[in-house]
């Protein structure tokens, strides 16, 4: 698992209008997390 890999998947996630504004922030959350 990468930090690339799951900016992609949040993309492509956001690309199909699945994403919301909080699960975007979960995931930048995360990210800064696993730093």
């Amino acid at each position: 698992h990468g930090v690339a890999g799951a900016f992609a998947s949040g993309a492509m996630l956001e690309g199909a209008g699945t994403l919301s504004n909080e699960s975007l922030t979960a995931l930048i959350e995360a990210l800064s997390a696993s730093r």
